[in-house]
């Protein structure tokens, strides 16, 4: 896959500004028992997930969405219909935000993605501006693996295979993982495997040196758990980990 990222934006996850020191050592999120999170793609998936993990961890949750899942229903939970690329939209769910969970996807399909995409990107590019002016600094952003750098953790024989069904797809993931990098938030990247609807396994593996990335399945319960805990503390402040369920074993 040929990610279209200039040497400048290749250091994104490497290099130490005096931006990142200076979050380091002041005041930047404190940890929150009861936060009000804000997850964007609540309605499938990980975001969904993230909605039933947060709640049973006692946060209120406001779920966006193009198409709510008015299946999901709870006292803390308010539900906000929209398009993740609408600033506006997303403005107007920010009020009395803590954090913002960022779960953006399209529709799953064993047909190459030919045509370009840019959801991830442009959502991305309309959260933060919303965040911006709301002044909502914490931000999980779940991509995956494969997305900027971390494509090396797939081996190589899988990557023709990756380029030709998902290559328009990750390079608009890592557009969107430079456009977090680059922002003035206090963010974490999550780069789950190959997901799958397993149960929660509460031992997930957070990869973060890139010498032990490798290919592996996560459960989409687990990364819905580890990215409620990162939006609600301190945790991997400024970093882009893999996380995985289960290892695949498979050499690089």
């Amino acid at each position: 896959m040929a990610v279209d990222a200039s040497a400048a934006e290749g250091q994104a996850f490497r290099t130490e500004t005096a931006t990142d020191r200076r979050r380091q050592g002041g005041w930047m999120f404190r940890g929150l028992h009861m936060a009000n999170l804000l997850i964007i793609g609540a309605s499938r998936g990980i975001g969904r997930e993230a909605v039933k993990n947060a709640l049973h961890n006692n946060h209120s949750v406001t779920a966006f969405s193009r198409n709510p899942d008015v299946a999901l229903q709870h006292n803390r939970l308010q539900h906000a219909v929209g398009d993740a690329r609408n600033s506006a939209a997303v403005l107007a769910a920010m009020p009395g935000v803590d954090a913002v969970i960022l779960s953006l996807g399209i529709k799953p399909s064993l047909r190459p993605t030919l045509k370009p995409v840019s959801l991830f990107s442009s959502g991305t590019r309309s959260v933060l501006a919303a965040m911006a002016e709301a002044g909502v600094r914490r931000l999980v952003a779940i991509t995956g693996i494969g997305a900027s750098e971390s494509r090396s953790a797939i081996p190589l024989i899988a990557r023709p295979a990756f380029d030709l069904a998902l290559a328009s797809a990750y390079d608009n993931k890592g557009r969107q993982e430079r456009l977090i990098a680059n922002s003035d938030t206090d963010w974490t990247i999550v780069r789950p495997g190959i997901l799958m609807n397993m149960p929660a396994s509460k031992n997930f593996q957070v990869l973060q040196d890139p010498l032990a990335w490798r290919p592996g399945l996560t459960s989409r319960a687990d990364a819905a758990a580890f990215a409620v805990e990162c939006a609600t503390s301190r945790a991997h402040l400024l970093k882009a980990p893999l996380l995985l369920t289960r290892s695949m074993g498979c050499k690089r």
